[in-house]
């Protein structure tokens, strides 16, 4: 997932205008509001529930609330590693 996150710190929440990849993620941005399609957030490699729809209150912003330890952060340089750079890198 490529992500903008700022500031430093952990990461609580991503907000769905911040998500830039992968793209079916990216493109649900804008239908998020009042739809019953809107569910949560699957980790693709072992199906494991790591966010939870929402909508931050003070800014009204569609989002994912994360479950605490399920999304590990690191920097990128904005381009996003393909599967099979990643299964390299972990093996």
């Amino acid at each position: 997932m490529l992500y903008q996150k700022d500031g430093t710190g952990n990461l609580f929440r991503l907000y769905l205008d911040r998500i830039h990849a992968p793209e079916t993620l990216a493109q649900i941005r804008g239908s998020v509001h009042g739809s019953k399609k809107f569910t949560g957030l699957v980790c693709s490699r072992c199906n494991t529930s790591i966010g939870v729809p929402m909508v931050y209150q003070r800014e009204g912003r569609p989002a994912f609330r994360l479950v605490p330890g399920a999304i590990v952060k690191q920097k990128s340089d904005g381009t996003l590693l393909s599967q099979c750079a990643i299964d390299e890198k972990d093996a």
